[in-house]
């Protein structure tokens, strides 16, 4: 375990990319962050054991940002999940409506090893990573 805000193994990586990684081999932050910052924003409250309260899932959100004050609202509590993380330095999340009114979310974070941004865009009633890294 990263401390109590994540997992060092990998979530995503496998034989074919999108499968566990059952070798529990160790990740740099380069590979740790991205994906902590995935989970944080796609996992619903309470499922992680490390951070039952830290997580939110934006797609629970889908058809109720259709107003500046709830999208502004949207940004604030995924900002808030990042600042209790004593691993960023800095965090800013966007959220917008793009093409089709589809919700749009945009997280750059910085910790003493660079920054990482992550990139989210709805498809129906799913969201999908646009940007990881």
């Amino acid at each position: 375990m990263a401390g109590i805000y994540g997992s060092d193994t990998s979530t995503t990586r496998g034989e074919f990319s999108d499968d566990l990684d059952n070798t529990g081999a160790e990740l740099d932050d380069e590979e740790v962050i991205p994906e902590d910052m995935l989970r944080a924003v796609t996992t619903k409250a309470g499922v992680l054991d490390w951070a039952p309260e830290d997580t939110l899932d934006v797609s629970e959100w889908l058809g109720k940002t259709g107003s500046d004050a709830e999208r502004a609202e949207l940004a604030r509590l995924i900002e808030d999940l990042f600042a209790r993380d004593e691993r960023y330095t800095s965090v800013s999340a966007l959220v917008t409506l793009g093409l089709e009114n589809q919700l749009q979310v945009a997280v750059t974070a910085a910790t003493d090893t660079g920054t990482f941004e992550l990139q989210l865009e709805q498809e129906g009633e799913a969201m999908r990573v646009v940007k990881s890294g």
